[in-house]
């Protein structure tokens, strides 16, 4: 009965009383752009994450993780992309976007910032995935408010959105990233972000997972771990972690694929 009970008032799970029901909104963008996303309010909470997905897929594939942070007393914001998702414009297909449709995302970020605060988010997380990770990082560095940060497969610069120099601007605060090893850019780029990183950081390596949110299907332990650092009770300390080493030799974390937890890959 002891044991019962010190699990079900571990930190993973003290927050399942805030639970609520994701509801979809529609944002006001850069430019005036309608954009969709799913919001899930957490009672009591002033804590808030707001997820990025990749190219050419959408908010859904956040579902499942941001069910799982919700459920520990975070209000979550998975946005679509302009031209993604729900927000597809049919003369504009993904393919035919340009850096100057990327770097209007950034605006876009920051009006989903804006609404998030407006209800009442104070402490705000970003989670980005591939060229999400990019909009999360630029958005992050040049704004102090934002409290951590997860990148999952970030590249050095995806669609033009150049991020040299973009981690030591973020300064001191929690960075995690994630990534796997046969993805060559994203790991090698993720090599150079985390050299850059001044304070709490860790980067998590796999084999075999795949780009992106695929990693999340991929890889069963990326799930709790970017749950426990937004939660920060997984303990890193800083200058021990070496993944060069890891990279370079192959001694990767290894995990299992399991079954599909969004859309056709």
């Amino acid at each position: 009965m002891i044991r019962l009970f010190l699990f079900l008032f571990s930190p993973l799970f003290a927050g399942a009383a805030f639970a609520g029901a994701p509801e979809s909104v529609q944002l006001t963008g850069e430019e005036g752009v309608s954009l969709h996303a799913v919001y899930t309010p957490a009672e009591d909470s002033r804590r808030g994450v707001i997820f990025l997905h990749m190219v050419g897929r959408s908010a859904k594939d956040w579902s499942y993780l941001a069910k799982r942070v919700n459920h520990s007393g975070f209000h979550t914001l998975a946005v679509d992309l302009r031209n993604h998702g729900k927000n597809a414009v049919e003369s504009r297909p993904v393919e035919d976007l340009n850096y100057h449709d990327y770097r209007l995302m950034v605006g876009d970020l920051e009006a989903a910032l804006a609404w998030f605060r407006a209800k009442g988010v104070e402490e705000v997380s970003l989670v980005g995935a591939s060229v999400g990770s990019s909009l999360a990082l630029i958005v992050a560095k040049d704004d102090a408010a934002i409290h951590n940060l997860v990148l999952l497969s970030p590249g050095l610069d995806y669609k033009g959105l150049e991020l040299g120099g973009a981690v030591a601007a973020y300064g001191d605060r929690p960075l995690l990233i994630a990534v796997s090893s046969e993805d060559k850019y994203s790991a090698k780029s993720a090599l150079v972000l985390d050299a850059e990183a001044q304070g709490k950081h860790h980067m998590a390596v796999y084999e075999k997972a795949g780009h992106g949110t695929k990693m999340l299907n991929r890889a069963p332990a990326l799930e709790p771990l970017v749950q426990s650092w937004l939660l920060e009770t997984w303990g890193v300390s800083h200058g021990t972690v070496r993944v060069e080493d890891r990279l370079k030799t192959g001694d990767t974390t290894k995990q299992e694929t399991t079954g599909k937890k969004f859309g056709e890959e």
